[in-house]
């Protein structure tokens, strides 16, 4: 199994209980984090890919592409 965590495993939940799993059968269970699994022939990369909206302003957040600075014009 091969388990890429996303945010409903964060939301008020930690991700302890596939770590133990991991830990337990690491030749059955894998936790991606950032990482990659190579399983036969096939690699397999995975991460978790987060947004920190806190990182730009709220009110510009909402509004379409062609109304923010920093988007193409066409």
């Amino acid at each position: 199994m091969i388990q890429v965590p996303g945010n409903h495993e964060f939301y008020h939940h930690d991700i302890v209980l596939i770590e133990a799993l991991e830990v337990q059968a690491p030749n059955r269970i894998h936790l991606q984090q950032d990482d990659q699994v190579v399983i036969g022939a096939v690699r397999f990369p995975g991460g978790i890919l987060w947004t920190d909206f806190a990182l730009f302003d709220a009110a510009n957040i909402f509004l379409p592409c062609g109304r923010r600075d920093g988007c193409p014009r066409r």
